[in-house]
């Protein structure tokens, strides 16, 4: 993901639930639009589940209201923020490992959207990984997980970084954070083509803006 300096108009895609954006006077931006905030494109599916702070079973989505408690994580430097363009500037790419700069801790759900895709709507992703638990995660495009990307050496400085990245964009060859601080390997992420409407569920998780969705650290 490429982000630079530029000025741009932006217009609501409604198929797609996401911002698209315009070039204006010959300015250019090459990469993703933020998602600005509760549009549907950056959901989970509603029975996907939520780690909950001293359980290892989580809660689904659908289950969850405002207020309920959930197991989060103090990222050092990472924005106080949900506007995509300033935490997906953020990257760590120190050697002491990710597990240095992540504190578990837990957050309440502030408010919840919710929307509906059906199947000939697309921009939704199956996601399988070395999480332990049997079902795949089903998620929209434009969610945000933290990744690591380069190579399998992570205390090597130069050897890659650990960011934030839309599903949408992610690789296999990508890694994964558990609630266990240990990343996890991806096995496959596929386009979701199922047979009927599906529900998918965003929170606004405060004081901090990460939580963990089938043991697995998100963006909210």
């Amino acid at each position: 993901m490429k982000w630079i300096n530029t000025k741009v108009e932006f217009t609501w895609d409604s198929k797609k639930q996401k911002y698209v954006e315009t070039d204006v006077q010959g300015y250019h931006y090459s990469g993703l639009i933020a998602q600005c905030g509760g549009g549907g494109g950056d959901s989970f599916g509603s029975g996907e589940l939520v780690s909950i702070s001293g359980s290892l079973e989580g809660i689904s989505h659908i289950s969850m209201s405002v207020g309920d408690v959930l197991l989060s994580a103090n990222i050092t430097g990472l924005p106080d923020t949900d506007v995509a363009s300033e935490y997906l500037l953020w990257d760590y790419t120190g050697s002491a490992g990710i597990s240095s700069q992540v504190t578990l801790a837990t957050s309440s759900i502030e408010s919840i959207n919710t929307h509906s895709r059906a199947p000939s709507d697309g921009g939704m992703f199956s996601l399988v990984c070395e999480n332990g638990r049997a079902d795949d995660i089903i998620l929209t495009e434009a969610h945000p997980l933290l990744v690591w990307s380069g190579s399998n050496d992570m205390n090597v400085t130069s050897s890659g970084k650990w960011y934030f990245e839309y599903v949408e964009d992610m690789h296999q060859d990508f890694k994964l954070l558990s609630s266990s601080l240990e990343p996890v390997d991806i096995t496959s992420i596929t386009e979701f083509t199922g047979s009927v409407t599906q529900s998918f569920y965003r929170f606004d998780v405060e004081p901090f803006d990460v939580y963990f969705v089938e043991g697995i650290l998100v963006h909210n």
